[in-house]
């Protein structure tokens, strides 16, 4: 029965994996056009703000010009406009939203439907918020997590995935909870990570947009897979240095660049059993496992990284581990369990691989601790 109920745990956290890389990633419109972003959250706002504007930005990636043949929204209270004039290849074209923002203190969630030439199914967008009727409903929101002043509704957030060499960014809402202008500086951040706060000074009682960037060409050296950065701010001079802003991440390979015929002569990863269930042992000692990696691809298959959900890793083998077409390699795990808790555990390793279909895979170590 333990068996089962691990098996079911690691068959849903392989479909999780798989989920967050696709939403994660951009996603071309049948190889005709690229939106910027398909879904904005504008935050807590309030009522008193009117109408809320948005310009969702879209590039030609086709070699033919395209036409956006009509957007339709969801609400009466959502009214869309776009570019009228044939968009040419590698030129944009944009989707404007203006949401009326009358409807009262409550979330809203309202879509785009965006008809456009070539793309066989319509590309929907969405624009998503609270709304609040006063500054006190916003305090409520951002008093739980608080760096001095600053309000957060979590001080911990991923980005998601970053492709090797291509900068990302996203945004958070925040909350000056005085009652005065509040100017946020950043004190110090992690190598790569760049902070902007508008509007700054952000007003009493009042939200602001924090909008983050990931760049991994500025890491001091090549990182792969799970990342985790950090910020620290000054407020009105002040200065915090034990209460970080923390941002993670996971980088894989850029294939954005890489064209069909590439893609068919690129590697093909299969493992031959994807857990190891290493029994019951004592606390302390070491697991010592063995996974059987096969590339079927046409080119060689490179691990960059492997890196383990909880501490106690070591790796055996160096990076970059290649595995050339047609052959098998066993990769060897020694896992220390001096750090781990007693009791049924399950272990995740995140595999960071070159295969354009599959760059993240998780291997899962399984057992009991006595």
């Amino acid at each position: 029965m333990k068996t089962n109920y691990l098996l079911i745990a690691i068959c849903l956290l392989t479909i999780c994996n798989i989920n967050s890389y696709a939403q994660g990633s951009k996603s071309p419109e049948a190889g005709i056009v690229e939106f910027n972003e398909k879904i904005h959250d504008f935050g807590d706002v309030l009522e008193r703000d009117g109408a809320l504007k948005y310009k969702f930005e879209f590039t030609n990636i086709s070699k033919e010009p395209v036409v956006v043949h009509n957007v339709v929204s969801s609400c009466g209270c959502t009214t869309p406009s776009w570019s009228k004039e044939p968009i040419a290849p590698s030129e944009k074209g944009f989707i404007n939203v203006e949401y009326n923002n009358d409807q009262g203190p409550y979330p809203f969630d309202k879509t785009l439907t965006v008809y456009i030439s070539g793309v066989a199914k319509p590309v929907v967008l969405r624009i998503r918020g609270t709304v609040h009727q006063s500054e006190s409903d916003v305090t409520k929101m951002y008093h739980k997590y608080k760096i001095g002043d600053l309000g957060f509704k979590k001080r911990e957030t991923s980005i998601g995935y970053l492709e090797q060499g291509i900068a990302r960014e996203d945004k958070m809402e925040v909350a000056n909870l005085s009652k005065s202008p509040l100017k946020v500086e950043t004190l110090k951040a992690s190598d790569g990570l760049t902070i902007e706060i508008t509007p700054n000074p952000i007003p009493a009682k009042s939200v602001a947009t924090l909008k983050y960037k990931i760049d991994p060409k500025k890491f001091k050296k090549q990182a792969w897979g799970n990342i985790k950065l950090e910020a620290y701010f000054k407020l009105n001079g002040k200065s915090y240095d034990k209460d970080p802003l923390t941002i993670s991440g996971s980088v894989i390979d850029d294939f954005s660049k890489l064209s069909d015929a590439d893609k068919k002569k690129a590697p093909v990863i299969s493992v031959e059993k994807s857990y190891v269930d290493f029994g019951t042992i004592k606390k302390g000692e070491t697991i010592h496992s063995t996974f059987s990696i096969t590339n079927s691809g046409k080119s060689n298959l490179t691990i960059h990284s492997i890196t383990s959900e909880k501490a106690g890793l070591k790796l055996l083998d160096a990076y970059p581990i290649t595995i050339e077409p047609g052959k098998t390699k066993k990769i060897r795990i020694d896992y220390g369990t001096a750090a781990c808790d007693k009791g049924e555990m399950i272990n995740i390793f995140t595999v960071i691989t070159n295969v354009p279909d599959k760059p993240i895979i998780n291997l899962f170590l399984t057992g009991t601790i006595d």
